[in-house]
């Protein structure tokens, strides 16, 4: 997807952080030192763990990266950290997406420059995913990140899993790093009218493309898994649309909404966590207006277009 004639670089470190409202602002101030731009960032506390959106050129959202890895080391220890994330290291996942007429190769070189830096400053094991993946067992992020942190770490000492870069143990306080290249993937949470996971857990498992065959509610580049979020004090099912223009958003509320029924609950409201673009919010013969609202986005927290779509940050950057 092109959006203008320069290259620019999208970048989503996901850190475990989230209960700590000053590690939080920490990490923050600590990626926008690097020069990039912070986009948006959403936090949560149930999950304890903070998306952080980043545009820039690639020098700029390595380095921003980079400062966040420098102060996670001070501020995350892995080796407390509890949250409903499955997650593997304090920096988690840090993909870069090519912008403009940047291509997967620049992503690549970016993630690459990320895990040779931290690797050579923290002897953090680093893992390249996706598009960047360099070994099969690499290329997909729930591969790499099953069994949690623990099971990670057991796969390493049975040398099950090679780092890409830096040693094979476990960092004491950062655990690991997986960074790579994707295409524009949205995360996208619908909130239900109930507070129990099992149900959101189910519907998750009924929705997701991986699991037994014939279900009927399953759809093609969609993950999804179910938890409870603190902050709209309700079970969610959390999703990842991993190619929108194949499933959109609207597809995934009417088969959460529809699965939800079978469990007993409804799909109540939803939210996208980062950015996303405008072409999502979309549909031939019907209105952003209409669109928003039938997927009951901004009933949870407010859900401002102009700050929560790619493209006018975009035209902020160049104009």
């Amino acid at each position: 997807m092109k959006f203008i004639d320069e290259k620019l670089i999208e970048a989503v470190p996901n850190v475990s952080a989230g209960a700590d409202p000053e590690a939080v602002s920490q990490l923050v101030s600590a990626a926008a030192s690097g020069g990039a731009l912070v986009a948006h960032v959403d936090t949560s506390i149930s999950a304890n763990r903070t998306v952080i959106t980043l545009l820039g050129n690639s020098d700029q959202v390595v380095a921003s990266c980079c400062a966040l890895v420098a102060t996670a080391a001070d501020v995350i220890d892995m080796r407390t950290h509890t949250g409903t994330h499955p997650c593997v290291g304090a920096v988690d996942v840090a993909p870069f997406i090519p912008l403009g007429t940047a291509t997967m190769e620049d992503a690549i070189a970016c993630a690459e420059r990320l895990a040779c830096w931290a690797a050579k400053t923290y002897s953090l094991p680093c893992f390249l995913y996706g598009a960047a993946a360099r070994k099969i067992e690499h290329q997909t992020l729930p591969e790499l990140r099953r069994g949690g942190i623990a099971c990670l770490s057991a796969r390493l000492e049975q040398h099950a899993l090679t780092p890409d870069y830096g040693s094979s143990p476990l960092h004491p306080k950062l655990g690991a790093l997986i960074t790579g290249a994707r295409d524009i993937l949205i995360a996208y949470n619908i909130q239900l009218s109930t507070s129990d996971v099992r149900a959101a857990s189910k519907i998750a498992a009924a929705i997701r493309t991986t699991g037994p065959s014939g279900r009927p509610h399953a759809l093609p580049y969609l993950r999804a898994i179910g938890w409870y979020e603190e902050a709209h004090r309700c079970a969610e099912v959390s999703c990842n649309l991993l190619d929108y223009s194949a499933t959109s958003l609207w597809a995934v509320w009417d088969a959460v909404s529809t699965a939800a029924k079978s469990v007993g609950c409804e799909a109540v409201s939803s939210d996208i966590i980062g950015l996303a673009p405008e072409s999502a919010l979309e549909a031939p013969g019907i209105s952003q207006e209409e669109y928003l609202r039938h997927i009951k986005l901004g009933v949870c927290r407010s859900f401002e277009v102009e700050k929560r779509t790619i493209e006018p940050w975009i035209r902020h950057i160049v104009r």
